[in-house]
């Protein structure tokens, strides 16, 4: 096991010997995210720690296409979400995956609308945590330019 799994395991363990179990699962989904593959793990904590996480009931709309007033980048800790654009099916959205990141960046209108297909659990990174984080550790950047090169491919 690398040094990084350990030292994510042991804060994982501390977390949930003080009874936050939700915060724990939070950082094991930061962890587990491609996207963050190399942020230090107290790094993860703390972003984990300022981070919030909602319950989305099943049927409900998390985040609509053209809405300008959303707040920040979402991530999956449980459940499924449906992703569509212009009205029709885009896919979906499960347990690491994430979502909301082009608004984020830009600040911008959404650019799909993600509904709860089963009862959904995300964590919710503020735009301001979201940035401080891809300042902090570049190398995300690039992940994030080859993850919108591909909703550009997706599109076209």
């Amino acid at each position: 096991m690398s040094g990084f799994a350990d030292e994510i395991d042991a804060e994982v363990g501390a977390l949930r010997a003080e009874g936050r179990r939700d915060e724990a699962q939070m950082l094991e989904t930061l962890a587990s995210l491609v996207l963050l593959d190399g942020v230090p793990p107290a790094a993860l904590r703390r972003l984990a720690l300022e981070s919030g996480q909602s319950v989305f009931p099943a049927g409900s709309v998390v985040i609509r296409e053209g809405d300008t007033d959303g707040v920040g980048f979402f991530v999956v800790v449980s459940g499924v979400g449906r992703v569509q654009v212009d009205g029709r099916d885009a896919g979906t959205v499960r347990r690491g995956d994430h979502f909301g990141a082009v608004a984020t960046i830009d600040g911008g209108a959404r650019t799909a609308t993600v509904s709860a297909a089963t009862e959904l659990r995300c964590l919710i990174m503020t735009d301001a945590a979201f940035h401080e984080i891809v300042h902090d550790h570049p190398g995300i950047a690039w992940k994030l330019l080859v993850y919108l090169a591909g909703l550009v491919r997706a599109a076209g």
